[in-house]
C-alpha cells in the first residue's frame, strides 16, 4: 500500500493452535 491509501480488507479468524510468530516480531505466540 502507498502511504495514505485506504483499502478494505476482510479479516478471517486463525484456527488450530492459534499461535502466531512473526509480523515484525509484534506477535510471538498465543493470540
Amino acid at each position: 500500500f502507498e502511504p495514505g491509501q485506504a483499502r478494505d480488507v476482510t479479516l478471517v479468524p486463525y484456527s488450530g493452535a492459534r499461535k502466531v510468530y512473526g509480523f515484525r516480531k509484534d506477535v510471538m505466540g498465543d493470540i
